[in-house]
């Protein structure tokens, strides 16, 4: 018996690795892995690094020369099964660029033609803000005259919708050229024009030219006579 524990002693100061190894040991840690997980992880590792080694070791393509890009289209050029794909494709993008030119260019031509049709538009339907010069100088000259004959309708408490023309000058009617006439507290409305592009438009006669109608733009002409717009 003292021979094995001297053997078993001895052991353990020749190889106190061992001990350290041994479940039991006092150098063993709780939180060291298996053995054998130990060899899966440096299998995972070892595999890992190969993968980058191949991947960088692993040349580019090469890029073809120009030469060689001449050659092969020469080779395909004497095949009659690749020369017939190669025309099929090159009628093909021929297609495909004769349509988009055709799409282009008329969108193109279509957004010209609105551009030209709305000026036109604008042009042949604006109605001026202000009459003709002609126009105006006649309200200038006879604005006390007419101002005089609107009074003799006030006043003007309650809106009329239907002021009859023989009220007025032939020569104003002649003039002005009113499609209608109305009034309301305000004053007396003589209105030109009419439309949804360019709301109302005529000629306005003020009852006080310190009290003006809301919601109409108005410009002055002589003393109480103005031209206005009405934008619905």
């Amino acid at each position: 018996m003292a021979e094995q524990q001297n053997q078993s002693a001895e052991t353990v100061k020749e190889n106190p690795e061992e001990l350290k190894k041994s479940p039991s040991g006092a150098g063993a840690s709780a939180d060291t892995p298996p053995s054998g997980v130990k060899k899966m992880l440096a299998a995972v590792k070892s595999f890992l690094i190969s993968l980058e080694e191949e991947e960088s070791e692993s040349p580019p393509p090469p890029e073809k020369t120009l030469k060689e890009s001449v050659r092969e289209f020469v080779e395909r050029c004497r095949d009659r099964e690749k020369r017939f794909v190669m025309l099929k494709e090159f009628g093909e993008w021929c297609w495909a660029m004769f349509f988009r030119g055709v799409v282009f260019s008329f969108l193109f031509a279509l957004t010209i033609w609105g551009t030209i049709w709305a000026l036109d538009f604008s042009e042949n339907h604006r109605v001026k803000f202000y009459p003709p010069d002609e126009v105006a100088a006649y309200l200038k000259a006879e604005h006390e005259t007419l101002e005089a004959k609107a009074c003799q309708l006030m006043p003007l408490d309650e809106k009329d919708d239907n002021i009859p023309f023989d009220l007025f000058d032939v020569k104003f009617i002649e003039t002005v050229k009113p499609i209608k006439i109305y009034s309301d507290e305000y004053g007396i409305y003589f209105m030109t024009s009419k439309g949804w592009y360019n709301g109302e438009h005529g000629i306005f006669i003020a009852k006080d030219e310190e009290k003006m109608p809301p919601d109409i733009n108005w410009g002055l002409i002589e003393g109480r006579i103005y031209t206005y717009a009405i934008y619905d």
